[in-house]
């Protein structure tokens, strides 16, 4: 099994089990409008990957660690609903999308581990390089600091 996933709409209607949600979707395509998942699918997982990044090797594009669809799949579900204008949905899953941000900002402080990455990336990321400042030294009469 692989550690690194791509997030499919297949996973996502699983997840919903909301038929009021499901039949918004299916309006939506229906009536000719764009499917939102085909936006929030991508822009989630990108968003996943910036807070891997902080602490950990990326794996393909596209991918995010298993450890963390459910997180990814719970946000795309809130945000399909906010899209969708379905406010009594988005507002039950409200919490479950703010307890997933919470996994993924504890990914990122490193509290909750994810898989290495099967093939890893060369993509370069942008963590923060350490910085350091040079002691001040003073000198006087009565001190002596930074020798």
């Amino acid at each position: 099994m692989d550690t690194w996933i791509t997030i499919t709409q297949d996973d996502v209607l699983a997840s919903i089990n909301n038929p009021e949600l499901t039949a918004a979707l299916n309006t939506a395509l229906a009536s000719g409008q764009d499917n939102p998942l085909d936006t929030l699918m991508p822009d989630v997982t990108a968003e996943v990957r910036g807070y891997v990044r902080r602490r950990n090797t990326l794996g393909p594009t596209g991918t995010l660690p298993q450890e963390l669809k459910n997180a990814a799949i719970d946000i795309i579900i809130y945000r399909a609903a906010n899209r969708l204008r379905k406010k009594a949905i988005a507002e039950d899953k409200k919490a479950d999308h703010d307890q997933a941000l919470r996994k993924l900002e504890e990914a990122a402080e490193g509290s909750v581990a994810v898989s290495a990455p099967d093939n890893p990336t060369t993509e370069v990321t942008s963590a923060p390089a350490p910085h350091f400042e040079k002691a001040r030294r003073q000198f006087g009469w009565d001190e002596e600091r930074g020798v």
